[in-house]
């Protein structure tokens, strides 16, 4: 709890709200000997995104020793009308491939393992570079050069999977790249660069996967090992900056808390900050949460699955046994019109031919207010959305600064925050 002083009390940093992207930073920052404060709810914030490891995320774990994190690889299905392909699960890829796509099946693996290797280079890139690169004239030049130092062709930043698809000659491998990509990241394939496919795929298809349970516990017993300080976000009244960037957190009874800089990690945590700007919301799904769907669940079903069709959907089997419910993740982006409940539960009765799915959206305060980006979403530039204020105190590290990505969109922002506040309070960086 944050207790009264009669005078304010002074932090380096002060977070509000939940993210991945936030908390990374609040025990990374800590680590390095920053006084955090962190305001949010005790429930951290649940975007529906799969939790995927990746090369950056591994490294972040050696810093903060936490090894128990890791797991086996990440289980899933591609599902189209012809082929039902299971990664990470039984059988090489590489087999599930020749079964499914007997005429393709070394064109598209050999894809695979190329986007594998890209992804490996970018992250390392990125990493040896301190995170995103910023829209900047002299920022892309050092981009440039960094990327062709670390052998990233800067091609793979500009063509789009739709484009890369159109290569491929069997159909059955357009429809299987298609739904993998587009359906993991909910994003249309001209607004997927061969870059995001690579970081998307450095994930999926890695030997190693991550506990995200394991994750919120490590990460909130590491801020608390480096003396993080938490309060729930229900005490603050508002958050008062001036012109010149001063920070003063007012809190009931009264109480002030001054910071130098301050991150908002969700949308929600926004409203208490008065006059402050931060990237338009962009509205990249919709999803959907089914009724109980008892024990007529077809064990040939992975508890993620992307789906053919248009759009394709992301299916996410959540609990057990009687308590199993469904997840639909549906894109906005590219479609010509919001999906209807009855059209989606057509589409999936073939995947559930005994279940009553009985779909409801699961809304929340902010859709209202977003808006639907038709805009590509890509690495170079997205930094600027972490600085809103351009160069003053207060940055924004929600999920939607590259929600392509997933969770290593999430670990490139924390990565490319982090090293901005360390510079700051002139400590080394990670």
């Amino acid at each position: 709890m944050v207790k009264p002083a009669s005078a304010p009390k002074q932090y380096d940093i002060v977070i509000l709200g939940h993210s991945l992207a936030g908390r990374l930073t609040a025990a990374l920052t800590a680590k390095k000997g920053c006084r955090v404060l962190v305001l949010a709810d005790s429930k951290p914030e649940n975007t529906g995104n799969w939790s995927t490891s990746s090369l950056l995320l591994e490294r972040i774990l050696d810093l903060l020793d936490g090894h128990a994190c890791r797991t086996g690889p990440f289980p899933f299905q591609i599902m189209t009308d012809q082929q039902r392909i299971d990664v990470n699960v039984d059988l090489p890829l590489a087999d599930e491939l020749r079964r499914e796509l007997p005429d393709s099946h070394h064109e598209v693996m050999a894809f695979l393992n190329d986007l594998l290797a890209l992804g490996g280079h970018i992250e390392d890139m990125l990493w040896d570079s301190g995170g995103l690169p910023s829209s900047g004239f002299f920022a892309r030049q050092r981009f440039r050069f960094r990327s062709f130092r670390g052998d990233v062709p800067q091609r793979v930043f500009r063509q789009s999977l739709r484009d890369r698809l159109a290569t491929f000659s069997d159909p059955e491998a357009r429809k299987v790249l298609g739904t993998l990509f587009c359906g993991t990241s909910l994003q249309p394939p001209a607004r997927l660069s061969l870059a995001d496919c690579a970081l998307i795929w450095s994930g999926l298809g890695r030997t190693t996967g991550i506990s995200r349970a394991g994750l919120d516990e490590l990460l909130r017993h590491r801020f608390r090992q480096f003396h993080g300080t938490e309060a729930p976000i229900s005490e603050l009244r508002k958050v008062r900056i001036s012109k010149e960037g001063r920070i003063q957190l007012l809190f009931s009874e009264d109480r002030i808390i001054t910071t130098e800089q301050l991150i908002v990690a969700d949308r929600s945590a926004a409203q208490f900050c008065d006059g402050q700007t931060l990237p338009a919301m962009v509205r990249q799904h919709r999803s959907f949460h089914s009724g109980p769907l008892g024990t007529k669940v077809s064990a040939l079903l992975q508890p993620h699955v992307v789906l053919a069709g248009t759009p394709p959907l992301r299916l996410t089997l959540q609990g057990a046994q009687a308590g199993l419910g469904l997840r639909v993740d549906v894109p906005l982006t590219g479609q010509p019109a919001p999906p209807a409940i009855d059209g989606l539960e057509t589409r999936l009765t073939p995947l559930f031919p005994f279940v009553s799915l009985r779909l409801s959206p699961q809304e929340t305060s902010d859709v209202s207010r977003a808006v639907i980006a038709d805009t590509p979403s890509s690495i170079p530039g997205a930094a600027d959305r972490i600085y809103p204020g351009r160069g003053r105190s207060v940055f924004y590290a929600g999920s939607d600064i590259l929600p392509g990505l997933g969770t290593p969109g999430e670990v490139l922002c924390a990565i490319t925050l982090c090293n901005r506040l360390l510079t700051l309070f002139k400590k080394p960086e990670l």
